[in-house]
């Protein structure tokens, strides 16, 4: 950024503000190691937080028009008009989710306690979820699930941001790689998302509990977001 025309230094300062500060030229900046990213504590936090939360977006994803066809008796016309309601709410409180923790900085919170906070509110809409597995009005179930995927995004939009913050410029890139691969490449027998392969044949009855996607929904939406931010937030940053 410090070599674009336009950046005016006022706004260069609040990019580097709260960021860990790496060495000034690239020249001079050492290689990244993973071992050098493996040995810090705050990677693991954001290792942790990737492998609980990701595969529950992969769930909203894979599985959502399979579930209103099988619980909710959806057709194919009317999962059409209503399967997208949720990710377009998720995209427009993925920008929200971004935009927060600007409002908490400029009331004078660090950048990364800005973050925090944000994924604290974010990740604290998310048992709603659950909420949809009970009710009898398919469409109320549709807007509990849009809460908890926008709720999703919005603390995702932290969490991926947060590897800029916390490490060097020379391993960010590494570190990002790194805590992608825990969320893509996690284990099937802990994917929500293989999960639902288990239960989409299950009899369900809407209203009445749903028992085959009920464990999933409690599995997945509600209670993993909070593991990882209470894990973050006990870890804290590492500067090294």
């Amino acid at each position: 950024p410090e070599r674009h025309p336009r950046l005016a230094q006022a706004e260069l300062a609040h990019i580097r503000q709260g960021q860990a500060q790496g060495v000034a030229t690239a020249a001079d900046e050492p290689k990244a190691r993973w071992l050098d990213i493996l040995r810090r504590r705050d990677f693991w936090g954001l290792f942790l937080g990737r492998f609980l939360t990701d595969p529950v977006w992969y769930f909203y994803a894979f599985w959502l028009p399979k579930y209103l066809s099988t619980v909710r008796g959806f057709d194919l016309t009317q999962i059409a008009i209503f399967a997208w309601v949720p990710f377009f709410a998720s995209g427009i409180f993925s920008a929200l989710g971004g935009f927060m923790p600007t409002l908490f900085i400029k009331r004078g919170l660090s950048v990364l306690a800005a973050r925090k906070l944000a994924m604290c509110l974010s990740a604290a809409v998310m048992p709603v979820a659950l909420l949809a597995i009970w009710t009898p009005n398919p469409y109320l179930a549709i807007l509990y699930i849009t809460v908890a995927t926008s709720g999703h995004n919005s603390w995702a939009a932290s969490l991926l941001t947060l590897p800029t913050d916390l490490f060097p410029k020379h391993l960010v890139a590494s570190a990002y790689g790194l805590t992608g691969a825990a969320g893509a490449g996690r284990s099937p027998g802990l994917d929500p998302s293989s999960a639902g392969r288990e239960t989409c044949c299950a009899d369900s009855q809407p209203g009445q509990g749903a028992p085959g996607w009920a464990q999933v929904f409690s599995f997945s939406l509600p209670g993993l977001p909070s593991l990882p931010l209470l894990r973050f937030l006990a870890l804290g940053p590492s500067y090294s």
